[in-house]
């Protein structure tokens, strides 16, 4: 809703917490739940464009590339 929280924890620290069957890092400021995810586009090699069921957008970051391929099962 538009109710917002604010939380002083490290992205890391939260990772650690959350279910890594249900959620992935893709930026090191960004983790999503993959069972929101409603495509992937090929950027830039290395970089993917992970957009929501919401409509929302997100960039990954290269150093994410093979957890992004991993997690939803894309080819090299």
């Amino acid at each position: 809703g538009a109710e917002r929280l604010t939380l002083r924890e490290t992205l890391s620290a939260m990772e650690a917490l959350l279910d890594p069957r249900l959620f992935e890092r893709i930026h090191r400021s960004r983790i999503v739940r993959i069972a929101a995810v409603a495509e992937i586009e090929t950027r830039e090699p290395g970089q993917y464009v992970v957009r929501l069921e919401s409509g929302t957008c997100l960039g990954s970051g290269p150093n994410y590339r093979e957890r992004v391929r991993q997690a939803f099962g894309l080819r090299a």
